[in-house]
């Protein structure tokens, strides 16, 4: 008897109000749990530069408004990226038309590095490209290694014909100046895998002859590897395809620069490394539930509307759904 009253004791007990309440609480609370971790926080440099070209750094959170696909959005964080470590690829172009500047370039970026990279935190990494594609130096943080790949001597690409990368699962044959399949090339085999910053630095005349990828696409690439592009045009600017080079670097959040002598060059480097490290950071979460579609971004400073804020365009919202 005592058993069957046991029994029949825990039967109301289970179902009860206050059981039933508090199984609700539990599913709920591990609902929330779920769609927490399901959330991506989307994380954006952004450079905010006067008429000077001189970061400003006296930005604050009521400062700045934030849109995503034009819907405003609520701004999590903001914060500096003095601290933030760098990822370089540079990518140098060694086509014909670039061979008169190459010495000069290769000079500025032995200095560069060595003068930017933070052993403790920051690495590096070199393509260099022309008809084919080829990594001069794996990301790295050793100095004498990446000069030792800037070495014109070292600079050494594989024979025509050779096979180039693996775009959407076919390989491609590069003919001409393959400048978009050298971004594809450097994001894929040495940022994309990075932590922190991911900095494309680009010395090219910006022409792409044959590379079998299209400018959309490897800005595209960009954006999914959260890429920020910088260039540098070197020559006579009328010989210069300005209007990629700057495309890389708007839609991207980076800037291109046309040196005219080896100083200025000198003051380009050292202009780039300045920008990265007085940036700013944005963070927030999407106005909707996660998808595969990109997004738009805009940062204004409605305080200060003469400042030129440089950001990337959008970004993709790429977590896997519940269930996949």
């Amino acid at each position: 008897m005592k058993k069957i009253f046991f029994i029949f004791a825990i039967f109301l007990f289970l179902t009860s109000p206050t059981y039933a309440q508090q199984k609700n609480d539990v599913f709920e609370g591990e609902k929330e749990i779920i769609l927490e971790f399901k959330t991506q926080l989307v994380v954006v440099p952004f450079s905010a530069l006067d008429r000077t070209n001189r970061s400003v750094n006296d930005l604050t959170t009521q400062d700045i408004k934030l849109y995503e696909n034009g819907q405003p959005v609520q701004l999590v964080s903001l914060q500096r990226s003095s601290n933030q470590s760098l990822n370089f690829a540079l990518l140098l172009d060694l086509s014909g038309s670039m061979q008169p500047h190459l010495e000069s370039a290769q000079s500025s970026a032995i200095r560069f590095f060595d003068q930017a990279i933070n052993p403790e935190k920051d690495s590096a990494g070199i393509v260099a490209f022309q008809q084919e594609i080829v990594v001069s130096q794996s990301l790295t943080s050793n100095k004498s290694l990446l000069k030792e790949a800037l070495v014109r001597k070292n600079m050494v690409l594989p024979t025509p014909g050779t096979m180039g990368p693996s775009i959407d699962g076919m390989s491609k044959r590069l003919s001409g100046t393959a400048l978009y399949g050298a971004i594809y090339v450097a994001v894929d085999e040495l940022l994309q895998a990075a932590n922190g910053h991911r900095v494309l630095l680009i010395i090219s005349d910006g022409y792409d002859s044959e590379s079998g990828i299209e400018l959309r696409d490897a800005l595209d690439y960009a954006w999914r590897r959260e890429v920020t592009i910088y260039t540098i045009g070197l020559g006579e600017k009328s010989g210069l395809n300005t209007e990629v080079l700057e495309r890389l670097c708007s839609a991207t959040g980076g800037r291109a620069f046309y040196p005219k002598d080896n100083k200025e060059l000198d003051e380009v480097f050292h202009q780039i490394d300045r920008d990265l490290r007085e940036q700013y950071i944005v963070s927030f979460y999407p106005n909707s539930e996660a998808d595969n579609l990109f997004r738009t971004i805009k940062i204004e400073i409605p305080t200060k509307p003469s400042l030129n804020i440089k950001h990337r365009f959008g970004y993709y919202n790429a977590l896997v759904e519940e269930g996949k």
